[in-house]
Parts: structure tokens; sequence; C-alpha cells
């Protein structure tokens, strides 16, 4: 018997329908990949989970900027020290900034009588100072290129210098700048706050692009600006209003909210949804807020609080999506707004400094316990892991930074050290 050949009456129509039909198969396969990015062997990921939000203009360094990145979320992709125990210390007198890390392994910080900005090793061996006029508090920010943006607060000038202390750039202000940290854009844009409420941005190389005025935006060291993860819009507090959305486009407000003065700087998690703490009413309830990006609320949490101290006490959210604030008694939401655990403090002691947090949850706190600094360790499930006391100081400070290697940075407020602990 002859075998016979299958004949197509139109064999270009059928290569066209194969290669079409491939196309939509690879398509879908692609498709799948990004809507589930989890490996075959990897559980899927919880609702909530937070991916780390890629900023191209920031240093890829273990904390970059005040508490840790544009959104503010605390969060470091590193493990934080064990032990509790001191390992060592870096004199700095009458501190007013949070710690940053740059790419080469070392810190900055801002000393304030006098006032010098100083670049120290983890060993705390001193590398270099520079002077900054009569008083700075802006937590220092550094950029892609391992450059050191830093603001002279009482001459209203902002300054960008080489990691070894050259100088690269200055801009004159005019206008005084105490806000607690400036921010950065993705197309590398410094913004800040000065006194007179300006919203200011410069390019990269130290030029002005734009201003915008507006009476009603805070403009005291409790200020810090916010950006979200697209780098479209910057959340700035208020005078009486809680929060502004700035459109950096248009410029242009899209949005306020309303819920009393803020805390701090709100954060803001991989979806966009804000987190903002008002300021407590002592002895009666406070909603802590969730708002989605489009400024309405998506939920709040009610508690109370008898004791509270007016610094910039900023939550923390870590890699699941709970969210870490307090005064005195520390709370642990999950992404939905309700209540994983709560902690409340010894008598007399409430929170002081900004709230981080490590990789596996675990969170760290610094308190005042009776005029006795405090820095507490907690695990994501609300188990103490360690405290350590820093008698002879007047308080915690203003954002501690976790390195690569575990070791936690914790600054004191106008007091005398920085302590490095294991």
């Amino acid at each position: 018997m002859t075998a016979k050949k299958l004949l197509f009456k139109n064999s270009r129509s059928l290569k066209y329908f194969i290669f079409r039909l491939t196309c939509v198969v690879f398509a879908v396969m692609i498709t799948s990949c990004e809507q589930n990015p989890t490996a075959p062997n990897e559980p899927p990921k919880s609702p909530g989970y937070q991916e780390d939000i890629y900023w191209s203009s920031l240093a890829d360094s273990p904390w970059p900027m005040n508490h840790h990145d544009p959104q503010s979320t605390g969060r470091s992709k590193y493990l934080g020290p064990q032990n509790g125990e001191i390992v060592d210390s870096i004199y700095a007198f009458n501190l007013e900034s949070g710690i940053v890390i740059g790419v080469d392994s070392t810190i900055y910080f801002i000393s304030t009588l006098p006032s010098k900005l100083i670049s120290a090793n983890y060993k705390g061996e001193i590398n270099w100072e520079l002077s900054l006029g009569n008083e700075s508090t802006t937590t220092p920010i550094v950029t892609k290129d391992n450059n050191i943006i830093v603001a002279k607060s009482s001459l209203g000038k902002i300054t960008s210098l080489k990691s070894d202390g050259s100088f690269n750039w200055e801009f004159n202000n005019a206008n005084e700048i105490w806000s607690v940290g400036l921010s950065i854009g993705l197309d590398g844009s410094i913004y800040f706050i000065d006194v007179e409420s300006n919203l200011v941005s410069l390019n990269p190389s130290g030029e002005e692009n734009w201003r915008y005025q507006d009476g009603r935006f805070l403009s005291t060291n409790n200020a810090a600006l916010t950006v979200s993860p697209d780098g479209k819009t910057l959340y700035i507090q208020g005078n009486q209003e809680s929060l502004f959305a700035f459109d950096i486009e248009k410029k242009e407000i899209k949005w306020n909210f309303t819920s009393g003065n803020l805390i701090s700087s709100p954060i803001v998690d991989y979806e966009g949804n804000l987190y903002l703490v008002p300021l407590p009413a002592l002895n009666n309830e406070t909603d802590f807020i969730c708002l989605k990006s489009d400024g309405i609320i998506k939920w709040k949490f009610t508690y109370a609080t008898t004791n509270y101290s007016i610094g910039n006490i900023e939550p923390a959210i870590d890699q699941l999506g709970n969210i870490i604030f307090g005064f005195d008694t520390l709370y642990s939401l999950n992404y939905t707004g309700e209540l994983n655990w709560k902690i409340g403090l010894s008598d007399n002691e409430f929170v002081t400094s900004p709230i981080i947090c490590d990789v596996n949850g675990n969170v760290f706190i610094g308190t005042d316990n009776n005029s006795i600094p405090v820095v507490y360790c907690y695990s994501s499930l609300g188990y103490k892991n360690w405290e350590v006391s820093l008698p002879g100081e007047r308080a915690t400070g203003l954002s501690p930074a976790l390195s690569q290697n575990g070791l936690l940075f914790v600054p004191t407020f106008r007091s005398n050290y920085i302590y490095i602990i294991k």
C-alpha cells in the first residue's frame, strides 16, 4: 500500500495559523510568569507582601537616607543584630540627625556643637569632617554615585560632596532648611521644604528646577517628604491639614487629607498605600490611618495613649506588610489593619525614636525610661529578643541604621554618642 501525503489547500494559511498560535502560547507563558514571580518550589507570597522598590538615583547601600528609602519604610534587606551587645561608640556631641551608610561601608552623620558632617567607618574611626555653619539637623542622602547631599540648615545651603569629602557643588537657598531629611526623585532631583514653606527641587548638578510655595506646608524639623513608588507624587505634611499629595510633573496639589497634625512623615507601601500617625490625644482614642493613593481612607485602627514624645516617631513596615508603631505601647498591625500584637512599655516609658525593622521582621525601637534611653529588639511575633540601656545619655535620637553585617547604629539626641550594637 502506498502511503499518501496529507495535503492542505493553503499551506501559507496553515503556517500563519501555527505562527499565531505559537505567539499566543508564548505570551500566555510570559504573562503567567509576571503575575506569579514565585519560583516553582517557593510558596505563594501573602497579600500585602512588600517587594523592595528599586530607586535608580539612590545608592545601593545598606541605609542611604533618612529612615532608609524615599517611601520611609524603615525596612532593611539585611538581618539586624542578634546579641544586643554594644561593641563600640562614636563621639557625636549634640547629635540631631539620623544615620546614613554609603556603598563603601562608611557612615555619615551630623554633630551639632560645632555643626559638622562626619564620615566614619564601622569601627567608629573618623575619616573626615566638614563644617556646616552654626547648626544643622537634616539627615544627609547618599546618591547612586556615592555622593553625599547635606543641608547646612542655618545657612540655607544644600551641598554635594564626594565620598572622600571633596566638593561637588553648593546651592544657596537663602531660606533656612530644618526638615528632618532630604528626599530624592527617580531622576536624581533633590527635594526639600524650607522655613518659608517652599517646596524646592534641584537637579543632580545642584541647579534649581522649580519651587512651589504654600504656607500650609509644614516647615519645622519634624517635616519630611516621602515619594510614591512610581516617583510621580510627593507627600507633604501640613500645618493644619495632615497631608498633601503633590503631582511632580504638573507641579500642583492633587489632594489633601485632614485628620490633625502628623507625628511624622507618612510611610508608603509597595502598592502606594499611605500610613499616617496623627498627633495622639492623651487619654483619648486616636486613629492610626491607612489611605489609598487617591487619598481615600482604606482603614483605621483606633487606640489610646497616656504618654508620648513629640518627636519624629516614624512607623515601619516589614516585608510581610505588617505595620509597627507606638508611643507608650508598641503595636503591630497586619496589612488590613487588624492587630497582630501589642506590647505595653514600662510605667513612664515611651518610644522616642523612629522605628525600623530588618529582613526577618525584627523590630528595633529606642525609648526613654525615666530619662534613661533604652534600645529594644522585638521579633516579628512580638517577643523581646534583647534590650540595651544607654545610661548617661539624654534620649535616643533620629533614625537608626542597619548595616549589611548585622550592626545597628543608634544615634542619641542632643547627647554624646552614637552606639554600635551587634
